[in-house]
């Protein structure tokens, strides 16, 4: 028998490109049920139609936080997850 109560466990994912959405679009379910999980999405797409796709198309439900760090180079992209990610 499986304990269906949450853990006190916190994990946080950071998702931001479709071959990510992919790998966890089973995992994200299990562990918004087994911990007190918090989903963000960097909105490194410039579309913010693409990414609802993305999401409907996986069944992922929508993040709890969206950082919006489009159309900057990677090293900006990884500097502003970094830091946006601290204020969640």
């Amino acid at each position: 028998m499986v304990n269906k109560t949450k853990s006190a466990l916190k994990v946080m994912t950071i998702v931001g490109t479709r071959p990510e959405l992919i790998k966890l679009s089973r995992i994200i379910p299990m562990l918004d049920e087994h911990t007190h999980h918090t989903l963000v999405h960097t909105g490194q797409n410039f579309s913010p139609e693409l990414n609802e796709i993305f999401f409907n198309e996986m069944r992922i439900r929508k993040p709890d936080h969206v950082l919006s760090i489009a159309g900057l180079t990677p090293m900006s992209s990884i500097a502003q997850i970094l830091e946006k990610t601290d204020q969640v």
